[in-house]
């Protein structure tokens, strides 16, 4: 868990490192393949199930939340209640793709020169303002798929379609490609979206056998394993609190230390070489508790200028 006391430098240097995986500089980058909440537990986290026992209000709260919904598996169910079906083809290239949610299973289809292709939709992140796919690619990959569904319009539109790749010297850019290391999932994305992630990445073979405890960000991905919290109210006299809760209480956090909590995934992208679309604003820029509004510099694949912290209203 992400130290939560001193300045937002944490948060940048978490950010620095991201932008480095987008550019290539520190290798690949493992990607989510597998469930394992038998690793998770060994480390004194016990899953969110856990804290129903006595904080079931709010575990009803959270299990329908964004966060608790950050990453979901595809269903037809989820399909028939959150989608539209795709009107016509998007042309990618020299390809052309639509999304097929008529059936039991989503795909992706995908034709050039004759030929066709699917990609089957496996999980689905987001929601608040885009939904994102993500199918398994060899080695272990999950790969974000080449369509995205916006919420408010309620169509479907090119994921990568702002995906520039930028050089220093006046180079002109180039476009990233859907299958780009840049949009393997766990490139960008993966620890906000799942929790208690173990990476187990293979140099030498290049595969992932990626485990995670949940998907989603539970509550132990905020507050801190709870095993232990876990053991010692049960032990405690009916009635009597412990003085050591064994747990992280964010009652008593200032507005920099939350920052420093939350910036890591909530602090997106202000593009500052142009003026943002509509669906940038929603999707990339993110407002943070007093007293600051933070601009990060990590977007999906390109490289940014980095701004410093605005004051509100600024």
């Amino acid at each position: 868990m992400q130290k939560l006391h001193g300045s937002s430098a944490n948060g940048w240097m978490a950010c620095l490192i991201v932008a480095a995986w987008l550019v290539g500089g520190l290798g690949p980058s493992p990607v989510l393949a597998a469930r394992d909440p038998a690793t998770a537990k060994s480390k004194g986290f016990a899953g969110s199930v856990s804290c129903r026992e006595c904080h079931e209000r709010f575990y009803q709260l959270w299990s329908g939340s964004r966060h608790g919904l950050a990453m979901q598996p595809y269903t037809v169910e989820f399909a028939q209640r959150e989608l539209t079906p795709q009107k016509g083809e998007i042309k990618i290239g020299k390809s052309s793709y639509h999304a097929d949610i008529s059936g039991s299973t989503g795909y992706v289809r995908e034709r050039e020169a004759g030929s066709s292709k699917k990609y089957r939709i496996e999980h689905v992140l987001g929601g608040k303002n885009v939904y994102y796919f993500l199918t398994p690619l060899g080695k272990g990959r999950l790969q974000t798929l080449p369509l995205a569904y916006d919420v408010q319009r309620k169509e479907w539109f090119d994921t990568a379609a702002s995906g520039i790749r930028h050089f220093p010297g006046g180079q002109t850019g180039l476009s990233v490609d859907w299958k780009d290391p840049a949009y393997t999932f766990n490139t960008s994305c993966h620890g906000c979206h799942v929790s208690q992630l173990t990476t187990n990445y293979d140099l030498r073979t290049d595969t992932y056998s990626t485990t995670w405890a949940e998907p989603g960000i539970n509550c132990e991905a905020c507050h801190g394993p709870s095993e232990e919290h876990n053991r010692i109210l049960r032990q405690a006299p009916k009635g009597q609190e412990p003085e050591d809760m064994r747990i992280l209480s964010w009652k008593g956090f200032t507005p920099e230390q939350k920052n420093d909590a939350c910036s890591i995934c909530h602090a997106k992208v202000y593009p500052v070489t142009a003026p943002p679309s509509r669906r940038e604003i929603a999707t990339l820029t993110t407002s943070i508790s007093p007293p600051w509004r933070i601009r990060t510099s990590i977007p999906t694949a390109a490289i940014w200028v980095k701004t410093t912290p605005t004051p509100p209203g600024g």
